[in-house]
């Protein structure tokens, strides 16, 4: 059996809503049931739209859910780690300085990436050449979201990330800076230690186009505290998030199994019951 260490890194952006919290259930399952670890991180490098009233609700919505965490860490405590790390790139001539940016400077030819269930999904011409020049540092001094949540998966020993479908073009991205980190020979990064899942997202109706919309944060009917205070059980949300986009293969077990608390879950996930739909 693997044992899957994972993380959760929402950002303090918006409300943490149903979409993070199934994210948050999926890879804390897949770490308790394989005795792994499962971390907390704050992606909190956008100073422009950073509140820590959500960094707040980010923990108190984890507690309500009786989600717990090995360690928690902000990324903003971590700033001239990552600078550090971009300037080592530009030393080994993989990155370049672009005025007060730092850009990957690479020409490197990947042109898939394999998920966790082995399926290879194909990388653009255009997502490589974008990748082969992406930006690490802003030059207000801040690492970019592709390259700061590489190097901290790398950091804390990462193998799986589950995640929504609209981080697909982020991986293409992503394992770029993870193949310079192993030409870097930056401590265990590899392409083949780290697996990606990407879950279908969750969809909400628009009430002014009448379309469907992917759930934001920044929507206030979002705010999962809003079950809360309408008196939802923390174990119904989980039971709820859990069936979003996947369903047990014997057709008797929702009549046997009405609800899914967390130790079902983790045994299901422990036995390989747990299948992730639309994982790509």
């Amino acid at each position: 059996m693997n044992t899957f260490n994972t993380r959760v890194a929402p950002s303090p952006t918006g409300h943490f809503h149903l979409g993070t919290a199934r994210t948050a259930y999926h890879n804390w399952l897949a770490a308790r049931s394989t005795g792994g670890k499962f971390i907390l991180r704050i992606d909190d490098t956008d100073q422009n739209r950073n509140n820590d009233a959500y960094v707040d609700l980010i923990y108190t919505a984890l507690d309500w859910l009786g989600i717990d965490y090995d360690y928690t860490f902000r990324q903003s405590d971590k700033i001239k780690h990552y600078k550090d790390i971009a300037n080592a790139l530009v030393d080994a001539g993989m990155a370049v300085y672009d005025g007060d940016a730092i850009r990957l400077k690479t020409s490197y030819t990947l042109d898939t990436w394999t998920d966790f269930t082995n399926k290879v999904i194909p990388i653009t011409n255009k997502d490589a050449d974008f990748a082969n020049n992406l930006v690490l540092i802003k030059s207000d001094g801040y690492p970019t979201y592709n390259f700061a949540t590489i190097v901290d998966d790398v950091d804390t020993d990462i193998n799986l990330v589950i995640r929504g479908a609209d981080h697909i073009a982020n991986t293409s991205k992503q394992v770029f800076v993870l193949q310079a980190l192993t030409d870097l020979k930056y401590k265990n990064a590899s392409r083949n230690n780290m697996a990606f899942c990407h879950v279908g997202l969750i969809m909400v109706k628009d009430p002014v186009t009448q379309k469907m919309i992917k759930l934001s944060k920044r929507n206030a009917a979002s705010n999962l505290m809003a079950y809360k205070d309408n008196d939802y059980l923390p174990d119904a949300v989980l039971n709820a998030v859990l069936r979003l986009g996947w369903a047990h293969k014997d057709a008797m077990f929702d009549k046997i199994h009405p609800t899914v608390n967390k130790d079902l879950a983790k045994h299901l996930f422990f036995q390989g019951n747990l299948k992730f739909a639309n994982c790509s």
